[in-house]
């Protein structure tokens, strides 16, 4: 949430931007009368943080999320204006926080910490009727705005387990495309494990103390094709005997728990 991306953003476009707990904003101008300079702002409007403390206007909603559902107390406010940018209506979302106790074994209280959204509206100012409502529905921003979660655990995935961020390229040409062909093939891996199992049938967990998890992780995606892998004639080099080449015997025992991996 910054000056420049709400001056750079296409009139007609639909913007949904976290902004800060703080951020001052300013009620639409009043209705200028008689001569003189226009007014560009009105008055200064509780800070979005503000409004947790209110008890009264809050709506609770469940947001569907890969077979389940996510409760979310929420709050609309405005259209207000942003500082600097007196052209943009824009609505403000408060996102409440929630805490609830995970874990069977050992329960924890676990805590969801609250959030502020401004969406901007299509329509300019001069069309009064049109800023009466958000653009969208509110539960349709609000399942997109989960979807942003679902965002931060695919780049972490693509980062440390995927080896995106271990790329090391000296060519400035190089280091793009190499990042962006480990997306794509991510993106397929993905794909064909979404038409394989759905949404939650994931191959059985060969363990007898965990049953497994409800939703297939790219952990359980990655043994799969592990063990898949092992299984084809391409990858039998690795699998032989260890004769009395210790170096050789040394590579069989690096090589070794890449197999034993694939089947846990």
């Amino acid at each position: 949430d910054n000056v420049e991306f709400w001056r750079g953003l296409p009139g007609p476009a639909i913007a949904v931007v976290r902004t800060a707990r703080n951020r001052i904003l300013r009620s639409l101008p009043p209705v200028s009368q008689g001569r003189g300079r226009k007014r560009k702002y009105g008055e200064v409007a509780p800070k979005p943080a503000d409004w947790l403390s209110e008890k009264e206007g809050w709506t609770t909603t469940a947001v569907p999320m890969r077979g389940r559902t996510i409760q979310m107390r929420y709050q609309v406010h405005g259209p207000y204006l942003r500082e600097r940018v007196p052209d943009r209506p824009l609505w403000l979302i408060v996102v409440g926080g929630a805490a609830w106790m995970a874990g069977k074994r050992d329960p924890r209280r676990a805590r969801r910490l609250p959030a502020f959204y401004l969406v901007s509206s299509p329509a300019p100012l001069s069309q009064a009727p049109a800023l009466a409502a958000l653009p969208l529905p509110v539960e349709l921003i609000l399942t997109w705005l989960w979807q942003r979660w679902e965002l931060e655990v695919a780049h972490r995935e693509m980062k440390s387990a995927f080896g995106i961020g271990d790329k090391q390229c000296w060519n400035q040409r190089s280091a793009v495309v190499a990042v962006q062909w480990s997306v794509w093939v991510y993106a397929v891996l993905l794909l064909a494990a979404y038409r394989t199992w759905g949404w939650f049938d994931g191959p059985a967990v060969p363990t007898r103390w965990w049953p497994g998890a409800q939703r297939w992780s790219f952990n359980t995606l990655w043994r799969a094709y592990r063990t898949e892998i092992w299984q084809l004639a391409d990858s039998h080099p690795v699998w032989y005997a260890s004769g009395d080449d210790w170096p050789k015997i040394d590579d069989w025992l690096r090589t070794l728990p890449n197999a034993i991996t694939a089947f846990q």
